[in-house]
């Protein structure tokens, strides 16, 4: 699962907002996945105004 994990990319990401909604393209979605086991998590999002 670590493994994978590493191919699928990294653990925090940068996403542009506007006008309060996200800006992304098309086909672009933003997904969570569980690959290790199912446990407690915590997610922390962080705004940053300009």
């Amino acid at each position: 699962s670590h493994c994978m994990a590493m191919l699928l990319g990294t653990a925090g990401e940068s996403i542009p907002v506007r006008e309060g909604e996200l800006c992304l393209g098309t086909w672009q979605r933003v997904l969570f996945l569980e690959l290790d086991r199912e446990r407690d998590r915590r997610w922390i999002v962080q705004v940053v105004g300009t």
